[in-house]
């Protein structure tokens, strides 16, 4: 199994059984491996159905957002169009917390916060990509359960993102609500106390 499928299927499964021990009934989606765009539907415990898309990566590196398959978004907006709620859940070993949000939450507009350059509204398409800020997002779980962060940044090694990698850190720090993470090397930062 590649390390992108064994990624897809640690992020679904930690968001599956979340959902359970909430007392909702996901279902799964027979969609095999690689790139779909459902990864399964659940029955929530007051009878509604939602569709679920579970993202295990990272935000962008230099942006503060994160995005989806364009041909994905169009396939969330057909299932809204029937009457289901999509959900997104963004695993994020990077940032070190699950944080998404109801579809229609996030293709609400948002204009870039005064003073940040370069300008970038959302939502916003950019190539095969549709980009939300992290701002819009709901921090679900933080932080992530070590092993399940451990795995997820073993299987990312060699690519973009490890735990060195200080704008995350900072990401995570502002979702966390924690200050002063001090820098004691260039590639060793510690964490600050925790109140």
């Amino acid at each position: 199994m590649k390390a992108s499928d064994r990624k897809a299927v640690l992020g679904e499964d930690f968001i599956r059984g979340y959902l359970v021990a909430r007392g909702h009934k996901p279902t799964d989606w027979p969609s095999g491996t690689g790139a779909h765009p459902i990864d399964m539907f659940c029955y929530t415990k007051d009878g509604k159905i939602i569709a679920i898309d579970v993202k295990t990566y990272a935000k962008r590196m230099n942006w503060m957002d994160t995005g989806i398959n364009y041909e994905h978004y169009l396939v969330y907006r057909a299932i809204q169009e029937v009457g289901i709620k999509v959900w997104l859940f963004f695993v994020d070993h990077i940032v070190d917390a699950v944080y998404g949000q109801a579809l229609d939450e996030l293709v609400k507009y948002r204009p870039t916060a005064d003073g940040c350059w370069p300008k970038k509204d959302y939502p916003r398409k950019e190539g095969g990509k549709f980009y939300f800020p992290l701002a819009a997002m709901k921090t679900i779980i933080s932080p992530l359960p070590g092993e399940l962060r451990e795995e997820l940044e073993t299987l990312t090694r060699g690519r973009r993102g490890t735990q060195s990698d200080l704008p995350g850190l900072i990401v995570a720090d502002a979702l966390h609500g924690r200050k002063n993470r001090r820098i004691v090397s260039s590639t060793k930062v510690e964490a600050p106390e925790e109140a």
